[in-house]
């Protein structure tokens, strides 16, 4: 039998499961989250450049922008909207058919963890 669960793992790294769960050996698979900063395999240096400005500049567009969808070009913000198909058509509008990050603002994403 496989179950997915997505729990949040407390400091002390106690966990409760669920009674679905069955009793007796069980393999765990954790996925812990990946370094926002580590560049991504394939993508270019412009791209790598916007989103290491879209971390730069995260901590004021959480006070500004928080749950909206922003669009990084030339290390600023040139779109803001809810939703990423707007916000990425009018930054293209803006700045052409260039690399650009497009990110929702937000204080942590979302980690998967497994139980199988």
């Amino acid at each position: 039998m496989k179950l997915e669960l997505e729990i949040d793992v407390p400091e002390s790294r106690e966990v409760t499961l669920p009674p679905e769960v069955p009793v007796g050996k069980v393999k765990l698979t954790v996925q812990t989250p990946s370094d926002p900063l580590a560049p991504i395999p394939g993508t270019s240096e412009k791209f790598e450049r916007e989103r290491a400005a879209f971390f730069r500049l995260l901590p004021e567009l959480l006070k500004t922008h928080l749950g909206k969808v922003v669009a990084i070009h030339d290390e600023r913000v040139i779109a803001v909207g809810d939703d990423r198909r707007p916000v990425i058509d009018a930054a293209t509008r803006i700045a052409g058919d260039v690399d650009l990050m497009v990110e929702t603002v937000a204080e942590e994403w979302p980690v998967e963890r497994r139980i199988a």
